[in-house]
């Protein structure tokens, strides 16, 4: 039964009733879509995931393969920037929590109040939760800043100090991680 009037017709260059087909050549949604080579997409990302493993990651990436592309640079100083952005607050957290544990400690002598130890303990504790989640924020934000960077956006991490500017040759859309 092919009723071709009603509401169950199929409209030209519409697929059968039914049926989703997913456009291959409609806008694009994010803002630098097609302005790189897949080359350079991929040198991009390559500058975030290297991230993960700390800031020398990207600052060897942005020494040796950033020379060739500004994407992959832009990219790499990003990335370099949040990793040593992670370094500072780790210092500045580790200090903070050597300190606290000293002032504990110097309050209470630990052969007369066993307090002290159990403050200690807990105090260290909580410095290794916080180092877990500053090495989870790392992980999760180089994975976005990756997958921006495979969409042609420069990622722009969320509390990240510019240690060193991008100097670009042509304008490139920067992204938010947030």
């Amino acid at each position: 039964m092919n009723d071709t009037s009603g509401p169950n017709a199929n409209a030209p260059g519409q697929p059968p009733a039914g049926e989703y087909t997913t456009p291959t050549n409609g806008p694009r949604t994010s803002q630098g879509d097609a302005a790189f080579p897949q080359a350079e997409l991929r040198g991009g990302a390559i500058a975030n995931y290297l991230g993960i493993v700390g800031f020398l990651g990207p600052l060897i990436y942005r020494a040796t393969a950033g020379n060739k592309s500004t994407f992959a640079r832009s990219n790499a100083i990003s990335a370099l920037n949040f990793q040593l952005s992670l370094l500072v607050y780790f210092a500045v957290l580790s200090v903070a929590m050597l300190l606290l544990g000293m002032g504990i400690g110097a309050d209470a002598d630990a052969s007369s109040s066993p307090g002290a130890g159990i403050a200690a303990f807990f105090i260290q504790l909580l410095w290794f939760a916080l180092s877990l989640v500053l090495f989870a924020w790392n992980v999760i934000a180089s994975c976005i800043g990756a997958s921006q960077a495979r969409r042609g956006v420069v990622a722009r991490y969320l509390a990240s100090v510019p240690f060193f500017k991008k100097r670009l040759n042509q304008q490139i859309p920067d992204g938010d991680i947030r």
